[in-house]
């Protein structure tokens, strides 16, 4: 029998209750129902109590047309197994549901019983050659089951995705697909930090779960750092003595009230999507490994943990209070549904451009060991250290590509339609830096800095040396070169020091935190080395970050000697230092762009075939919440609707027209501007090269009619012309291969957006609108 903690008991009642709505809903499937819960918070216990109760109550339910439920429970990674075990010993008691694996199937049923609980991992599914989605003569398929399980036998299932929010991203549109073949009737999905929308939701609050003493208070950031030069260690190796002597104290404190807890300290590697380690971490866990040798923790020994892609050592009883385990280095993949309460220090090595802590990751330094606080309060707490250099600490969500996403969904019997999108095929153009970019950079920096050429050196073909006249010359240059970036760049750069938040607090939600102290560290040589490829890396944006990094910074370096006489270990100092590094930035991406335009004007006459594809409006589209708002729009084709922060006037007047001619629109897409999930066809620039051309808007009109618009305002699209004359071309073959009604073109509001005109031909000028149709709704509806 489970006992539950008052909060636990709430969640279950309020979930059990729009679960029993939804299942007597004749026209409800696949309802989404959210249980956003914190980490720690016991949200599998909630599910298995939830669960425990439905089946036992539901065939009893008096008011109910619905007495059964089976139940899929689907996670990412391993989780579904750590669930399933967990959920095993829970329902020893009552015995009341049945839990099982695919491979504890026996496959000669072929549906799924009242109770039955089926755990699945998502990997396992998410392929089209996987077993368990794939046909044969002993198996019968997951979808199968599913069908004969609501259609024949009249048993709805409730699918239960934990974590959901890992299946947003890259994941989105195969985790959609697979799920409209199980066709559940509802889906319950769990997560701390969901990505789903929905109507029904049930929300547990944070403070309850404190109050509970299930997890920590709160949070400290650096608590009483300081950098002591004097012990001749780099920034990491500072941040890990004193994350280390933390961890220490905290041992310290547990024995002086009789606790045999040895507590645990994770050392997180820079966050990075690949799964594979990288040369940088590399160095990072060898520095880690060495500095915690001289204290005598090691593998041998038994009291180092390593969880890495291809190293994973002393992992087993980890999670035991008495384990000898002090400290576990770590990537990434821990943050997911790991449980381990005695971890209560986190060591978080950030990237430079980083600057966010992760909900899941600063979460599993949360969990009260006993589930009870202590009268010593530095033991309700938890601690992180962290390199991140900022004012703020941002703490954020999860998920598959570690960035905040939302997620649209398309409507439910949405009158879809097919379109052939075009998209422009380029040959193979190599994409990187060539050794002629440093002769671009040099004259880039000449320009904006208004600099002076200086013959430093002798020619080697030419051994005379320079007369005094000429080297008296190129010191005047120099001179004159380092007064004039002097105007912006400060060359007396003794040291890189970086400042880091100190003794600050922060919440253990979501939420952005002000560092109201900070501590100064100072970097040695090898680091300046390192953060300054890091630098580079950073620099060449889309250019081959391998090839191109070396020869940015051999660039860079030629510039500082060429222009100002300063040296390879200086010129770094110089160029890294805060106040500097923006000034060299702009003058490094301006000279980026013009190699850029320059590699494009070379890849033009590649650029001679078309792809041809169908396009239909998508299962799911995905959005980042750092550059989309969610705004209502009703008539929207997918939902919920976010629009782009820096929507133009004409496209929110635009959408707001269609939203209120409601009466004649069976549905509208906002389009987007890149990548075969959006609609495109080719036109010839100005430059005459083919490019991509994204409509903005796609509507469906209540009589079938198709309209494809593109919103505008006078001079405000040189390629305007092009353009529109290319989609009239392609709505002309359209209409014949399709049979279809289409209408659209470059589309301008007049009257203060009141009307808007479009041009029903070719144009050879769009800043008069003179003899153009008005685009009236009313003529399209039924």
């Amino acid at each position: 029998m489970l006992e539950l903690k008052d909060y636990q008991e709430q969640a279950v009642r309020e979930l059990k209750a729009k679960i029993k709505k939804q299942l007597n809903n004749p026209d409800v499937r696949r309802k989404h129902i959210i249980l956003k819960a914190p980490t720690g918070s016991g949200k599998t216990v909630i599910a298995s109590a939830l669960l425990e109760e439905l089946t036992e109550e539901m065939p009893d339910w008096y008011d109910s047309m619905v007495k059964e439920a089976a139940f899929i429970w689907i996670a990412p990674n391993k989780l579904h197994e750590q669930s399933y075990f967990k959920m095993k010993n829970f329902f020893t008691t009552k015995k009341l549901l049945h839990t099982m694996r695919w491979d504890e199937m026996d496959h000669t049923l072929d549906y799924l019983r009242h109770g039955d609980i089926l755990f699945l991992n998502w990997e396992s599914i998410n392929k089209d050659n996987a077993l368990i989605m794939r046909e044969s003569e002993s198996h019968r398929t997951l979808i199968e089951i599913a069908d004969r399980t609501q259609l024949e036998h009249h048993i709805p299932i409730i699918v239960i995705i934990d974590e959901e929010h890992m299946f947003a991203g890259r994941n989105a549109k195969k985790a959609q697909q697979v799920l409209e073949k199980i066709n559940p009737k509802i889906e319950l999905r769990i997560s701390a930090t969901p990505i789903s929308q929905s109507d029904q939701y049930v929300t547990v609050d944070r403070s309850d779960v404190i109050k509970e003493e299930m997890i920590k208070k709160d949070v400290g950031v650096n608590p009483a750092i300081k950098s002591d030069p004097s012990l001749g260690l780099s920034m990491n190796q500072q941040l890990l003595r004193l994350a280390l002597k933390q961890r220490d104290l905290l041992q310290k404190k547990y024995a002086e009230i009789g606790k045999n807890i040895n507590p645990l300290l994770l050392v997180q590697l820079p966050n990075d999507t690949k799964e594979k380690t990288n040369e940088e971490e590399k160095l990072i866990i060898d520095e880690v490994k060495a500095y915690l040798e001289t204290k005598d923790i090691t593998v041998d020994r038994g009291n180092l943990a390593i969880w890495l892609s291809g190293e994973k050592d002393n992992l087993d009883g980890i999670e035991a209070f008495d384990s000898p385990v002090k400290v576990l280095l770590f990537k990434q993949a821990i943050a997911l549904g790991w449980d381990c309460p005695r971890a209560a220090v986190l060591l978080i090595f950030r990237e430079l451009h980083s600057e966010t802590f992760t909900v899941q990751t600063v979460g599993r330094i949360l969990r009260m060991p006993e589930q009870r606080f202590y009268s010593d309060e530095a033991l309700n707490k938890g601690y992180v250290y962290t390199n991140l250099s900022q004012d703020m600490v941002n703490v954020v969500r999860d998920d598959m590509n570690y960035m905040s996403k939302y997620v649209a969904y398309r409507k439910e019997n949405l009158n879809n339609i097919t379109l052939t999108a075009e998209s422009p095929h380029s040959l193979v153009v190599r994409n990187r830096l060539g050794y002629d970019f440093r002769d671009l950079l040099k004259q880039t920096f000449k320009e904006q800095w208004t600099l002076n050429d200086v013959n430093l050196f002798q020619n080697f073909f030419d051994p005379k040396p320079q007369n005094d006249s000429e080297e008296e010359k190129n010191r005047t240059q120099i001179v004159h070169n380092r007064q004039q970036a002097g105007r912006f760049v400060d060359f007396d750069v003794k040291n890189i020091v970086t400042v880091i938040p100190k003794d600050m607090t922060i919440g253990i939600g979501e939420g952005s935190y002000k560092a109201e102290h900070k501590a100064r560290m100072a970097r040695t040589q090898g680091e300046v080395d390192t953060m300054f490829t890091l630098f580079c890396r950073n620099q060449v944006g889309s250019f081959a970050k391998k090839d191109s990094t070396p020869v940015l910074a051999g660039a860079l370096m030629s510039v500082m000697e060429d222009f100002f006489e300063i040296f390879e270990t200086d010129a770094k100092r110089i160029i890294l230092y805060n106040k500097n590094r923006k000034k060299f930035i702009d003058v490094i991406q301006t000279a980026l762009a013009k190699y850029k335009s320059r590699k494009e004007l070379e890849a033009r006459d590649a650029q001679t075939t078309v792809d041809k594809f169908d396009w239909i409006v998508p299962d799911t589209r995905t959005y980042n919440e750092d550059t989309h708002t969610r705004v209502k729009a009703t008539m929207h084709a997918m939902q919920p609707f976010f629009a782009l922060n820096r929507e133009s006037n004409p496209e929110q007047k635009f959408r707001e027209f269609l939203e209120q001619n409601d009466d004649c629109i069976d549905w509208w897409y906002k389009n987007g501007d890149s990548g075969k999930d959006n609609f495109s066809i080719v036109y010839d620039g100005i430059e005459k090269k083919k490019k991509p051309f994204y409509v903005d808007f796609v509507i469906r009109m209540n009589d079938g009619t198709i309209c494809l618009f593109d919103t505008k305002t006078n001079g405000s699209d040189p390629e305007g012309v092009n353009k529109h004359n290319a989609l009239y071309d392609w709505m002309q073959k359209e209409k014949e291969k399709r049979n279809i009604k289409l209408v659209g073109g470059i589309i301008i509001g007049t009257n203060d957006f009141t009307t808007w005109k479009y041009s029903p031909t070719y144009v050879d000028n769009i800043d008069k609108t003179d003899g153009w149709n008005e685009f009236n709704p009313q003529e399209y509806s039924k």
